[in-house]
């Protein structure tokens, strides 16, 4: 059944849009289908309608497992959703020189987003194939490090009991090294009581245990840094099968009709900016020569002021800028998207909604028409931008005066 299928044509959308009208968005949020704070997409979706979100964005690392679940469990919550996917990626050039993009310890290395997919058929069959084998590639490599990990278990800490089967219970679709890290947190809190606990992993890294025990971030990051990065015991090489060329995955994603989207990791705490995106002018042209036309921030992890502007100044030169939370580890905190230490402000709230509308503009379009959001000979583009915001807004309005059993949220702004 397609999404679409009982909202109007798009005259009659663009009649009811009020870009004015401004709803709260959360575009990147991982379900338990890769790794999540969550353990359900109900529990998800929950949460997002108790804070009163108008579009929630699933967002898992490779897999479209969720993609129905998601929807499906959205739209009965009367909260807009939208389908994306993320990839880990290689620019060889950039690994060559040292240059680090979106990791902040592997040059070369790029974290890459799609956004917009209309359902999971529409990835063509040569794209599912190409997901699959990079699925595999990463649930080999847990199962390796298990391995090593049940071998180094079983000579220091007998009385645990773990293996395989821990790690492939933890994982709802792609296995990956977080998986390996909550499943022995899991093995040692149910081996031990509270008060052996700290023995029983010093016992088994061999090595000072540092961490709250009570926090299980903390717990499963100390498990992480010292038994599974590289250099520990348990260290597993990573394939060369799960990172495909930036280039090949761009070509994937537009194969499948959704819309390329580069995540933004912009600076830290330290004020620390990797060398891809030290100069906003440079990267913008790179994107652009990529035609790439979304960009994506997790405003939670920089400073205000440079994610503000960073944000301006891109949706100034036509980007699409989305915003979103990640939920990709242990930690539980709210889904409403929050800068470091304030809340957005209007300008931004205003910039995440009307990207998020182009967004749906886009899946709506794709569905009934099989046309894309991308470029149309020159960058920026304001006049589709423009109309893509319009007709989102006139499709949210619809959807919330139609399948909402709550109103979201909204920031009111004059038009």
């Amino acid at each position: 059944m397609k999404f679409f299928g009982q909202f109007p044509d798009p005259d009659k959308l663009l009649a009811m849009a009020h870009p004015g009208k401004i709803y709260p968005v959360n575009s990147h949020i991982h379900t338990p289908c890769s790794f999540s704070a969550f353990g359900s997409i109900k529990e998800i979706i929950e949460q997002a309608a108790m804070e009163k979100i108008g579009i929630a964005g699933l967002n898992d690392f490779y897999s479209t497992a969720g993609f129905d679940e998601f929807r499906k469990t959205a739209f009965s919550a009367g909260i807009f959703p939208h389908l994306g996917l993320e990839f880990i990626t290689m620019q060889d050039k950039e690994k060559e020189t040292g240059t680090r993009v979106n990791d902040p310890n592997n040059p070369g290395r790029t974290y890459f987003g799609a956004k917009g997919f209309f359902g999971y058929s529409s990835i063509n069959p040569a794209g599912r194939k190409l997901l699959d084998s990079i699925i595999e590639a990463n649930r080999r490599r847990a199962c390796a490090m298990a391995e090593k990990l049940a071998g180094l278990i079983a000579l220091r800490v007998p009385q645990i009991n773990f293996s395989e089967k821990n790690v492939l219970v933890e994982a709802g679709g792609v296995v990956q090294e977080r998986h390996v890290a909550r499943a022995i947190r899991k093995a040692v809190y149910a081996a031990a009581a509270k008060e052996e606990r700290h023995a029983l992993l010093e016992a088994l890294y061999q090595a000072p245990q540092t961490a709250d025990l009570e926090n299980e971030t903390q717990s499963e990051n100390e498990i992480r840094s010292k038994l599974l990065k590289n250099g520990c015991a348990a260290y597993v090489e990573e394939d060369n099968e799960s990172f495909l060329p930036l280039e090949d995955v761009i070509e994937l994603i537009g194969f499948s009709g959704a819309i390329p989207c580069y995540p933004v990791l912009l600076d830290d705490s330290r004020g620390f900016i990797t060398e891809y995106e030290k100069n906003t002018d440079e990267l913008a042209e790179r994107l652009k020569a990529l035609k790439i036309p979304a960009v994506e921030l997790i405003p939670r992890r920089n400073t205000y002021k440079a994610m503000k502007a960073f944000a301006a100044n891109m949706f100034a030169r036509g980007f699409l800028v989305l915003f979103g939370t990640e939920h990709n580890t242990p930690e539980k905190f709210p889904l409403t998207v929050l800068g470091a230490d304030q809340p957005l402000d209007s300008d931004l709230l205003e910039i995440s909604y009307h990207s998020a509308c182009a967004v749906t503009a886009h899946m709506y379009l794709m569905e009934t028409s099989g046309k894309k959001y991308e470029f149309t000979g020159c960058f920026p583009d304001p006049q589709t931008r423009s109309y893509y915001i319009k007709l989102g807004s006139g499709i949210h309005e619809f959807f919330f005066r139609n399948y909402s059993r709550f109103r979201p949220g909204e920031v009111k702004r004059a038009c």
